[in-house]
């Protein structure tokens, strides 16, 4: 597991070398034993390896484990472990801040705890104030961030027992898993009692009933949460379950978790394609009023439209000022921002 340094070694921190216009990268690995304070050389991440890690941040699971080997293909002397801990280390630098866990302060949760004793009334009030003092919070995320708090004091106590077991409820879940096994058990107890499965089946290990483990799920990684963030209105959640090698239900449960709605959108935002061709509103709305980009009812820019822009009007935009993040973006309309000439990418027509 990763730390931050001194304190400990095996991290693998990044900034990048703009005069260069490598990526100098300091590999921090243990000298001896692990309590060892020596740290190792330093090494550098060239740039064509921090392009392909990159370009991997904005697509599924298996694009990203690909990019891993590639790198170490031509990095050998890198572990993939490092290798993937920098691509995660920049697509944490790229999630918008909403997103982190420690953008939920202790002061932010005070707020929302307050609402939660007040009731419904209380919890918009609160979740209200949180949205003044932060314009870039998502309101969902913020209705996500009552609902963990509200299950954090259930889980305290404070809201009261929600599945009370008794002599019958028990006789009845023992009998049913020694006649028709422990799953028909959960759903004829579930029927019976209106209690969750997972509240019945922690119940059957407190009886001693041999209940089978589940696989522990993979842990969500920086680069899939971005992948999902800026995925999650363009992709239906069937094509996202297998971009991430998710199930359905998993993709659903940390888009809510986030805040995000999984209703699939066509286009972009102009937020979005404001910030990746590093131009003001002032200037997408000039490109807007000259009919070089149509924007939606819905305030969105449609994916014909870019293609259209870029095609007829590459040189409005100042090629020089886009980052890795933004060429890797342009290239998805099939434009090549290193070329500075739009390129039709095969399946793609205007």
């Amino acid at each position: 597991m990763s730390r931050r340094l001194p304190e400990a070694p095996n991290t693998f921190m990044s900034a990048l070398d703009r005069h260069l216009g490598t990526y100098a990268v300091r590999v921090y690995s243990t000298v001896g034993d692990i309590g060892d304070d020596s740290y190792a050389c330093t090494e550098r991440i060239d740039s064509e390896s921090a392009r392909i890690l990159t370009a991997a941040i904005r697509r599924g699971w298996r694009e990203q484990q690909n990019a891993v080997r590639k790198v170490q293909e031509l990095r050998p002397d890198l572990p993939s472990e490092q290798i993937d801990h920098y691509m995660q280390t920049l697509a944490a630098g790229r999630l918008p801040d909403w997103v982190k866990p420690e953008f939920w302060s202790d002061a932010l949760d005070q707020i929302l705890r307050a609402g939660v004793r007040e009731g419904p009334g209380g919890e918009r009030r609160a979740v209200n104030k949180v949205l003044r003092m932060h314009r870039e919070l998502r309101p969902e995320a913020a209705w996500s961030r009552v609902r963990h708090l509200r299950r954090q004091q259930r889980q305290h106590g404070s809201g009261g027992s929600r599945s009370r077991w008794t002599p019958d409820l028990d006789r009845t879940l023992i009998e049913h898993a020694a006649s028709d096994g422990l799953g028909a058990a959960l759903v004829h107890m579930a029927t019976v009692s209106g209690y969750p499965q997972d509240a019945i089946r922690r119940r059957a290990r407190r009886l001693g009933l041999a209940v089978p483990t589940r696989p522990k799920p993979r842990n969500w990684t920086n680069a899939e949460i971005k992948f999902l963030v800026e995925s999650v209105q363009h992709m239906a959640v069937p094509v996202l379950a297998k971009e991430l090698c998710r199930s359905e239900k998993a993709i659903w449960r940390k888009a809510a978790e986030l805040g995000l709605s999984a209703k699939c959108l066509e286009g972009s935002t102009t937020k979005e394609v404001m910030r990746n061709l590093h131009v003001s509103w002032q200037r997408l709305r000039q490109w807007v009023e000259a009919g070089w980009i149509k924007v939606g009812r819905n305030r969105r820019i449609t994916e014909r439209s870019l293609r259209s822009f870029l095609r007829e009007h590459a040189d409005e935009l100042d090629l020089n000022r886009l980052d890795d993040e933004a060429r890797e973006w342009l290239r998805e309309f099939g434009f090549d921002a290193g070329a500075g000439r739009a390129a039709r990418s095969a399946g793609h027509s205007g």
